[in-house]
């Protein structure tokens, strides 16, 4: 009878079952004195010197080239962190490469219905294994959301929109898939109950009762922990996936036309909804009055709701319409909770005995609270914590507690069986040995993703100045991070800020703002907005041109005027002064010829851009730093006659 366990009352199934119990005891121990070496070191010589530690377990040995490739065969948990750091080092494709590897392991349990070796392993030893053991590291679905997300940021940051886009895509379809998959687990457990219900018959139904009370009682949420995942709306969907993915919409706004601001919208007010974070909401209205829907039936529960959290920023909404942001930040901090062991102690429901068994618990990491703050002109960006791990793990462990109870009692009847069968069978040697398998089997997978924020904060403004300042400030109100980024008109800066130990880690990239040229005029009261931002792109390229346009403001002063007469004198234009599309275009096409003379030059000086193609993309921009480092400037990336002049003096 019950043949899947029968196998392991043999002396050799025996052993073979405590080699596997005790080697996942040592994985999930290993991983975590691991980690908590490698954030020491993080912590005091900074996320590099975190990377490289971590880089041991995972990379190759140097290829012919001399190159460490990332091994796909090594444990998820270590792609996860390893992942997850290497986006805060600013090593985005790195990052990538990391996360799609971890992909491809838990998209195939998804998406094929072949059954391996594996499977079949898991098939025969899953009920009477603890809670949360399973050898390889098993992503939450609320983590696998989160990989997505990560990915679709690294994407943005490299400037590749279809990528971010693609990642977007696969995060919505593992949010869609989580509530499926939590439904699948408590079926499961159900049918291996039903399994085994003639074994259920030797169980006293007062000792069941009592052993779920028991259960419940010890393992469900605090009042507090109820109160944090009370504020989750909508399942497990997370604000912070719909906000990377509107900012991949704005950017791709020059491309695709005005329909993909409508494709934003839809997900800033998804966005809002879940978390009401004002930057989403400043954002919301920016398109509502750009598309003339600020008083339409169908914007306005969103716009309503704005209005009332928020009220300020729907007056300065009103008053600067059409205005896209330019400037996006994201700030991650503290850690995210994490996996201890819980012991609890239960009526054995088929014995006269009290019996011990471990789960899985999430233990949150006290932090203070951060304010993420963001100032361009003297005035300030809206902005606030945008997602929340802590209610996301939290919510992850409560759904997943009825499961777990129904997992916990089917696997102590089965127990008390197997371990009367080895008393049976090895008599004295065989109650040793369950003794033994019993507290072998106590050591649930205790393994974290541990890279993981705390939280995340976001922040969005329409830089008016040449310069952003973002500060963090601590829980009294101290300054405890401040620095300044420089803006052009022609780009939007995305800035990514990490809190490691007591100090701060960021990463600034400007990549091309993609507004279409007059844009503005086809949409009445919007023109304003779309001429401001020509008329921005065209300054910023004038400046860079050598022919001095003033800040990067939008607005056609006196300078600006002087240096459109200046430019089109040298040629050969009619001097007018007057900025019209046939400026505009004549401009794009010397301040290309610009940028394909520099990359061609630092081609020359072995700085890599690829094809001279006129277009200043991640990797131009990339070359230009490593260029302006090695030569003692500013290291902004920004391309400018006078970065072609060094250059020049360099060859």
């Amino acid at each position: 009878m019950h043949g899947i366990y029968r196998g392991w009352t043999g002396l050799r199934g025996f052993a073979l079952f405590l080699v596997a119990a005790f080697v996942i005891g040592c994985v999930a121990t290993e991983h975590r004195e691991n980690m908590e070496k490698a954030q020491i070191v993080g912590a005091s010589r900074g996320l590099a010197a975190e990377v490289a530690m971590l880089e041991q377990d995972v990379l190759t040995d140097p290829d012919a080239q001399g190159v460490r490739h990332i091994d796909p065969a090594t444990d998820v948990i270590k792609l996860l962190e390893l992942g997850a750091l290497y986006h805060y080092a600013g090593m985005y494709e790195r990052s990538n490469e990391a996360l799609e590897i971890v992909y491809a392991h838990y998209a195939p349990k998804e998406m094929l219905t072949d059954i391996n070796l594996q499977d079949t392993l898991k098939a025969g030893v899953k009920a009477v294994l603890s809670e949360g053991i399973a050898g390889s590291y098993d992503l939450s679905g609320y983590e696998k959301v989160f990989l997505h997300t990560l990915k679709a940021l690294n994407y943005l940051m490299l400037d590749d929109l279809e990528g971010a886009m693609v990642e977007i895509r696969r995060g919505e379809y593992q949010q869609s898939r989580i509530e499926d998959e939590l439904e699948e687990k408590r079926q499961e457990a159900h049918k291996e109950r039903d399994e085994h219900a003639d074994l259920f018959e030797q169980a006293d139904p007062e000792r069941l009762n009592r052993a779920q009370s028991r259960f419940m009682a010890k393992a469900r949420l605090s009042d507090e922990e109820k109160r944090l995942i009370a504020g989750l709306k909508d399942g497990y969907r997370n604000a912070m996936t719909y906000a990377v993915s509107s900012v991949g919409y704005e950017l791709s706004w020059g491309e695709e036309g005005d329909s993909v601001l409508d494709d934003a919208a839809i997900d800033l007010s998804k966005s809002f909804g879940l978390f009401p974070n004002p930057a989403v909401g400043d954002r919301y209205l920016s398109w509502a009055i750009y598309r003339q829907r600020l008083n339409t039936a169908s914007e306005q529960p969103v716009i309503q709701a704005i209005r009332s959290i928020y009220p300020s920023i729907y007056q300065d909404a009103r008053r600067h319409p059409g205005e896209m942001k330019n400037v996006h930040v994201f700030l991650s901090t503290g850690s995210s909770p994490r996996v201890k062991p819980l012991i609890l102690r239960l009526p054995n429901p088929v014995s006269e005995t009290i019996s011990k068994v471990v789960i899985p618990r999430y233990e949150r990491i006290p932090d203070q609270n951060y304010q993420l703050e963001i100032e361009s002109a003297h005035q300030r960006g809206p902005a606030a914590k945008e997602l929340d791990f802590d209610a996301l793990a939290l919510k992850s462990f409560d759904d997943k507690l009825p499961a777990m109870y129904f997992r916990i009692i089917t696997r102590l009847v089965v127990q008390t069986i197997v371990d009367k069968q080895l008393k049976d069978k090895m008599g004295m040697f065989g109650q040793i040995a369950a003794a033994v398998k019993n507290e072998l089997l106590e050591q649930p997978d205790t393994r974290s993703w541990t890279a993981l924020p705390k939280a995340i904060h976001y922040g969005a403004m329409y830089a008016r100045g040449d310069e952003l300042t973002v500060r963090v400030r601590g829980q009294g109100g101290q300054v405890l991070f401040n620095k300044r980024y420089p803006v052009a008109g022609d780009e939007v800066l995305l800035v990514d800020i990490r809190k490691v130990g007591d100090h701060f880690e960021d990463h600034m990239v400007a990549i091309p703002a993609r507004f279409p040229q007059g844009s503005g005029k086809r949409h009445g009261r919007a023109g304003a907005g779309g001429t401001r931002r020509m008329v921005r792109l065209l300054q910023a390229r004038l400046n860079a041109l050598g022919y001095p346009a003033g800040v990067a403001d939008g607005q056609a002063g006196r300078q600006t005027r002087a240096a459109v007469r200046a430019f089109q004198k040298d040629h050969g234009m009619t001097v007018t002064g007057r900025i019209d599309s046939a400026l505009a275009d004549s401009v794009a096409g010397a301040y290309r010829d610009l940028v394909r003379e520099v990359q061609s030059r630092l081609n020359a000086l072995g700085y890599d851009t690829g094809t001279p193609d006129g277009v200043p993309g991640q990797r131009t921009r990339e070359a230009v730093k490593s260029f302006q480092r090695a030569q003692g400037l500013t290291v902004s990336g920004r391309i400018d006659t006078a970065l072609l002049q060094r250059l020049q003096q360099a060859q």
